[in-house]
This record gives structure tokens, sequence and C-alpha cells, in this order.
């Protein structure tokens, strides 16, 4: 048999020599034409099946996952199924006992009534010989059956909050299509928003027509009206045809201001409609700024002002208290004086001339005193041990040095944190030891500098605080060769707490010491178990505060758990929050709403500090007498009672988690106390203004402006809003995006304006509020540091992704990063392939893997719960 193609020869060769058309090419060439369509039917059916084949897959992917949900929660009926049947077994195997316990009980009586009656001699057995173990026994019975009785009222209220708990999740379910019905109202009346401006647009052309036409027409009768003044004078008629016709132009000219008022108040409407339409949707050009953040930055600007308002009062009330000190201390001071004249009237000769010899040797100084030892006991040593010795004065008098001996920590801020009292104490302590000792010193009288709290921190600066920032760019060579795009990652590990949180710590810390909301001493308190706790525990010391950490107590256990079975020791991040020095404060895990709640426990933990502050200054103030420092210890005992009892109220029923939360003597100390400050790193602009002037100016230089996008996941939102804004303002055209891991709602919020995530597990909302392995990174809010970022789109990670990425860079690069630093890398290579080669991209490294030991790389605990690397290149990133 030929083929078609033959037969089309042959087709050619009948018309070559002139025969007419066969009936059988033309059949064959209507069965090709036919089996052509056939073809492509059976080619659209086969793509049909493909889409019907992948779709059929995706629902089988649903049903097993539901149906591996359905099992979990069958297991767990069952249980508890089998414990309550247990539960009753034990209720009716006691029932019984207790039947067969007052049978006994009864049968003993019996027994006892007889051989009470039959009892005549004096050789009977006693009566209390017999039923004293009969009474034990019914006892042991009567107690077994009330400890039943009360797990079977326990199994009660437990299946009435299983039942609570069902309750509340239908609850939940309804309000979250609740808001997805919401959602799509918004769009409808979006739509519906922009065809009215279509319809005022069309409406607002032909009000502009019309307003041209009379223009024109008033024109003409403006003309008209011209000619007919010309001619009034010639005859009367005209006259009255040029009031007709005045008439006319003033009723036109009423006209023309209805129609302007009518078109004033279109263009009003319309420009209403425009404004909130681009306040909900922006357009693609964004030229109108949105009303919610000019509402946003209208409020700061107020919070910044009542701020400056009462940092003024404050200022204004210490300014008094320092003319108050001030007056004490001149009148203290003429008192010495005349103590001192007294006493150098009654000295001897030698003595005179040993200070004539001092104050010799003072005047003829040329150089500032080197630092020598001084016989001084130690109470004045906590006065004068933070003075520096400076180039001596001539005619230096015991006036002048005791006034320029006084720490300059004696000023505006201090006065009201230490006391005026306490201030006045010290100063007499160093007067009366100076003139009682003078002769003693081994060395002259010298002039005394303090340290400010700014360059104290200035010298701290040099030492820890030097260390942190400027971190290199390290270039991911695996990355950067697979895409064709430099990918360069700040590696922020290498702080020296350990991630990118030290530069937010210092900037909080620094922040509230020269605002006078922190001071030197005072308490950090923190409501975090994560990397910004560690860093806070690391730069505290270094300005010479302290810091207390509130932390759930389960996130400490589950720890522990993750580490027993590894059969390793991991150490915790409360106990290396611990091992840098900082109190750490357990507490039970509640809603966020919750007043116990760690972060809200946290900032009561610094009110409660600055309210102890404030009682021991009104303590000290009452006794400026007294030349010993104030004790604080009764207002401690009363706070701390306080505190004792409202944690033995909200541990009621839950002894074991009480006896491992005991704040105090960590939270209040014995020493003076010089107040709190909560850091509030979600809500704290000092976490922008970290990155805006810290991180983003660094990787400007070190590209020196040649990079073309940046890309991070946000927790608080600090790091990617101060540099997003940063690089903006310095060249536009770099892109920034957003790496956001499953169960956040911040990348709806990026792309579709719409805070909600149907992968957020509401049910598991007090302990683990999203379904990742990822941590510090993904929030189902918008933070004020998030408000500030701007961003030209998001990406959507996942939990594979960023495991086998960390793996990929162990491998190839020998970077050990954490799990958040992983799905930063994740999006940069997203980024990579929608750009396309030669384009420069930065992400941030922000910690270390070994913070992340428990979990993140953990076999058994990825194993559990189906995240084991397979990959061995970048195939898990193919789209």
């Amino acid at each position: 048999m030929g083929s078609l193609g033959e037969v089309d020869h042959g087709n050619e060769m009948f018309h070559g020599h002139g025969h007419s058309s066969d009936p059988v090419i033309d059949e064959l060439r209507r069965l090709e034409n036919l089996l052509r369509e056939k073809e492509r039917e059976l080619g659209q059916a086969h793509n049909e099946i493909k889409g019907l084949k992948v779709t059929e897959a995706l629902k089988d992917k649903a049903i097993s996952e539901l149906s591996k949900e359905l099992k979990k929660q069958d297991e767990k009926m069952r249980s508890l199924e089998k414990q309550l049947e247990q539960k009753n077994l034990d209720v009716k195997r006691l029932s019984n006992e207790r039947k067969e316990a007052l049978s006994a009980q009864f049968a003993a009586e019996a027994t006892l009534r007889r051989m009470h009656s039959s009892q005549k001699d004096e050789e009977a057995v006693p009566f209390d010989a017999i039923i004293a173990p009969l009474e034990s026994d019914i006892k042991k019975y009567r107690h077994e059956i009330a400890v039943l009785q009360d797990d079977n009222k326990a199994l009660e209220r437990h299946l009435k909050l299983k039942e609570a708990a069902l309750v509340e999740a239908g609850n939940i379910l309804r309000s979250a299509l609740e808001r997805a019905l919401i959602v799509e109202d918004v769009q409808n009346q979006n739509i519906e928003l922009k065809k009215q401006m279509e319809i005022y647009h069309e409406e607002n052309k032909l009000l502009e027509k019309s307003n041209r036409q009379k223009v024109l027409e008033i024109e003409k009768l403006s003309h008209t009206i011209s000619e007919l003044e010309e001619s009034i004078l010639a005859t009367g008629d005209v006259a009255n045809a040029v009031n007709f016709y005045k008439n006319q132009a003033s009723k036109l000219k009423e006209e023309k201001k209805t129609l302007e008022r009518e078109l004033a108040r279109a263009k009003v409407y319309v420009n209403r409609v425009a404004s909130t339409a681009a306040n909900e949707w922006k357009d693609d050009s964004d030229k109108l700024m949105p009303v919610k953040r000019w509402l946003e930055e209208r409020r700061l600007l107020q919070g910044e002002i009542q701020r400056l308002r009462d940092k003024i009062t404050i200022a204004e009330k210490s300014a008094k208290i320092e003319a108050q000190l001030n007056d004490k201390l001149k009148r203290r001071l003429k008192s010495l004086e005349e103590d001192m004249r007294n006493e150098t009237s009654n000295t001897n000769a030698k003595e005179n001339n040993r200070m004539a010899n001092v104050e010799f040797r003072m005047v003829n100084l040329e150089r500032p005193w080197k630092t020598r030892e001084m016989d001084i006991p130690p109470m004045l040593e906590a006065v004068l041990g933070t003075a520096e010795i400076v180039e001596a004065q001539p005619k230096t008098t015991v006036r002048s040095f005791l006034f320029r001996s006084l720490p300059l920590e004696l000023t505006m801020a201090a006065a009201t944190a230490a006391g005026a009292a306490a201030a006045a104490a010290a100063v007499s302590l160093v007067a009366c030891y100076l003139l009682l000792h003078k002769s003693s010193l081994k060395i002259p009288w010298p002039l005394l500098k303090s340290t400010s709290g700014a360059s104290h921190r200035r010298t701290r600066r040099r030492g820890l605080v030097e260390a942190i920032g400027n971190t290199p760019l390290i270039r991911i060579n695996s990355l950067s060769d697979a895409t064709g795009c430099e990918i360069l990652g700040k590696a922020e590990f290498l702080n020296p707490g350990g991630s990118v949180k030290d530069r937010v710590a210092v900037k909080i810390i620094e922040e509230a010491l020269e605002s006078g909301d922190l001071f030197c001493g005072g308490m950090v308190t923190e409501g975090s178990a994560g990397s910004t706790a560690i860093s806070l525990a690391t730069v505290a010391p270094a300005y010479g505060c302290r810091c207390h950490v509130v932390i759930p107590d389960d996130a400490a256990i589950e720890k522990m758990l993750n580490t027993c079975k590894l059969l390793t020791v991991i150490p915790n991040k409360s106990q290396i929050i611990e091992a840098l020095g900082a109190t750490v404060e357990r507490v039970r895990p509640v809603s966020i709403t919750h007043k116990d709640h760690f972060v809200n426990i946290a900032r009561r933990r610094a009110l409660e500090a600055n309210d102890l502050a404030t009682a021991q200054r009104e303590s000290s103030r009452t006794q400026t007498n007294d030349l010993a420092h104030v004790s604080s210890e009764t207002t401690y005992d009363k706070l701390a009672s306080a505190q004792r009892k409202s944690n033995n109220t909200q541990a009621n029923g839950s002894a074991h988690i009480s006896s491992e939360m005991p704040h105090s003597g960590k939270c209040y100390p014995n020493s003076d106390s010089k107040g709190g400050f909560f850091a509030d790193q979600f809500e704290n602009m000092a976490n922008y203004r970290a990155h805006y002037e810290w991180t983003g100016p660094e990787i400007w230089e070190h590209t020196k402006g040649t990079l073309h996008a940046f890309v991070a996941a946000a927790g608080t939102g600090g790091t990617i809003a101060g540099v997003s804004r940063y690089l903006k303002e310095k060249n536009r055209n770099i892109k920034c995006f957003l790496m956001d891991p499953p169960g956040s709602g911040l990348f709806n919020k990026v792309t579709r304006g719409v805070m909600y995530t149907k992968e957020e597990a509401e049910g598991k909302r007090l302990k683990n509020p999203f379904d990742t392995i990822t941590e510090g990174i993904g929030i189902n809010r918008v933070t004020k540091n998030f408000m500030m970022a701007e961003l030209d789109g998001a990406y959507r990670g996942t939990d594979r992704e960023a495991v086998e990425m960390s793996r990929f860079l162990l491998r190839n690069d020998g970077l050990f990063l954490g799990s958040s630093s992983a799905m930063n890398c994740v999006g940069a290579v997203r980024v990579a392939q929608d750009l396309g080669p030669g384009h420069t991209i930065v992400t941030i490294l922000c910690d270390s893997g070994m913070r992340h030991l428990s979990k993140f790389f953990n076999d058994q605990y990825l194993a559990d719960h189906g995240l084991t690397p397979t990959a061995s290149g970048l195939e898990f990133l193919d789209k």
C-alpha cells in the first residue's frame, strides 16, 4: 500500500496527462482531511485528559491531607473514648467495692452485736480490737471512693472544655468565611466605584462642552450689547431692545453661575470618589497619597509632639528639684566652711605649713594630675568611683573643690532618678571626710570631673558595641553561578550576639538613654524567647543596664523534649539568656489579648520597676538627714508580696508552673532601682531606624549603589522597612520584595491589600501561630515598623524549600544558616529567576543554624513532619 504522499504524486501525474478527476483520489483527499481533523480532536482530548489528571491529582492530594487530619482527629477521639471507658470501669469497680465494703460493714456490725450480746465473762475479746481494723478499711474505701468521684468530675470538666473548643473552632471558621465574603464585597464595590467614575467623567465632559457653548453665546451677546449701546442714543426703540437683551444676558449669567457651581460640585465628587478608590486600591502611577498613611503619619507626629511635651514637663520638674538641691547644698557648704574655719584656727603651725605646700604645688602644676591612690573608705569610693582626675586650678579652695568634685550625673536626669536627699547625703559624706582626714591624704586636692552619660556610652561603644554592624556582604557562589546573577548575603550572624537583632538592641537602648526613658543601671524588659532577647541580654550590660526577659514556659519545655530525642545536650534559648546574665521569668502561655500574656507581663514589669524607683525617690526625700543610702526593702517587700499574690491567683491549680516562676529577687533587687524600660520590638520605631540609619547605608556603600533588588522576610518588619526605604530614597529603580513563609498574612497584604491567609491555623493560635517550621518571621498583623516599608511585590515560600536550601548551602558553600536566612536565600533565587541574569541581588543572612538545632536541623523532627531533605541541587525551586 502506498502513502498519502504517493497518492498526491499520482494525482499530479493524472492531471499532468490531462485526465479528469478520479473519484478514488477525491475520496482519498476527503479521508485525509477527515484523518487530520480526527488527529486534532485527539490532541485536544489528550490535553483535556492531562488537565483532568492534574485536577484529579490535586483533588487526591487534598483528600489525602484531609484524610490524614481526619485520622488524627479519630485517633484522638478513640484515645479519649478509651480513657472514658477506663474511667467508667474504675467507677463501676469502686462502686462494687463500696457495696462489698458496706455489706462487710453490716456483717461486721451484726457480728459485733452478737458478740456483744454473748460476751459475759472477762476473757472475751475486746470490742475495740475487732472494730479497729474494720474502721480503717472503711475509711480507706471511703477515701478511694472520694478520689474516684473527683476524677470523674475532672473528666466531665475535660469533656466540657473539648466541646467548648469545638464550638470555638466552628466560630473561627465562620468568621474566616465572613472575612472572605467581606473581601469579595470590597472587590465588587471597587468595580462599582470604577464604573461610577467612568460615568462621572463622561458627565463632566458633557458639562464642559455645554459650558463652552454657553461661554460662546455670552460672548456673542456681550458683543451685541456693545453694538446696541452705541445705537441707543439714536432711537428709543433700540433702548427697549437693549434692556431686553440685558435681561437676557443677566439670565444667561445666572445660568452660567449655576452651571459652574454644578461643575464644581461634580469635580469635587469625582475627586472624592477617586481619592477613596486610591486609598483602597492604588493606581499604577501611585500619585495620590493614601489617606490611611496620612492619618498614620499624623498620629505618629501627634505622638512625638505629646512625647516632647512630656519631656518638657519632666525637665521642668527636674529643674525645680535641681534648684532645691542646689539650695540645700549651698546651706550645707556654708555650715561646712564655718566648721572648717573653727577647725583651722585650732590647728598647729605644722599643719598650716603642710597645707601651704600643697596649695603651692597645685598653683605651679602645669599638667594634669596622674592617677594616684587615695586613702578613702569604701563608702566614699562608691561616690567618687566614676570621677576622673583633671587639670588642677590655681588657688583651689575647699568650696570650689566641693562644688567641682560633685559628679555631673547629679543633674536634671539623675536628680529625678536618685533623689535629692541621696545626693545631699553623698556630698555631706565627701565633705566631712575631707575635713576630718585632709592631713592624711596621699595626693593633693585635685579637681574631679565625672564621666557624663554620653561619653560613658562612647567609651562603652569602643568595646562590645563597636563590634556590632559593618558586617560583610558574602557572595553566595552556588546560587550566583546557578542563576547568572550576583546574589549577595549580608552576614549578620557575625555580630557578637549572633543575629541581626544586635543592631535593633543597640538602637533601642541608645534612644531610650538619650530620651531619658532609661537610665544607666535601669532594667530593659522584653517578652521574647528569640534572637531579640539574646541580643538585649548581650548589649544591655555594655550600657550599664540590666535585662529581664519574660518567655512562655512551653517554649523551654519543647526545647528540652527535642533534646531528649536527640540524646544530646543542646542549650535552649532561655539557658543562653540566663548565661548572658539576664533574668528569665517563665509564665504560662495565654492569648495575646490576655493581660497575662508574656509580652504584656514584660510591659508590666517595666512599669513596676518605674513605680519602685518612684517609691524609692519619695522615701529618700523624707530622710534627707540620713547619711546612708535609702533602703528599698520595705517598698520592695510590699511590691514583691503583691506580685506573689497575683502570681498565686493566676497560677491557681498549676502549682508546678508557679514554682518555676519566682521572679522575686530578680526583677526587684534590694539595691536602688533605676526604673525600667519596655523594649517593644514590634512597635518601637527604633527598630526601623536601626536599619534605615545603619544597615541600609552599609548595603549601599558595600555595593557602591550597583544593586538591582533587595529581598528579605519580615517578623517585626524593621529590617525590610528600614533597608527598603533607604534604598528607594537612593535609587527608585531598586526593586524591594518580601519573602513570606507559610501561614503569614503579609503576602496577601502586599499583593492584594488584605491581611488574611487560609493556611493560618486558628485552632493553634495560643502556642503555634503559624503552620511553619521557620522561626522569627511571619506575622498576622501589620506593625508600625512594617508600615514604613516600600515594596514592589512579595513571594510565598514553603518549609520544604527552606530546608532544602539550608542543606544545599551547607554542602556547596559551607554556610550554616538558620531557617529565616534559608528562606531569604529562597527569595533571592526567586527574584533572580524573574529579573534574569546580570542583576545584583542582596538579602539578609539573619542568624546561623546554631539556634535551630532542635527543629530545623533535627532529622527526626523533619521526618515526623514530612520535610526530610532529598534534593541534590536546586530542582526544588524549579517553576
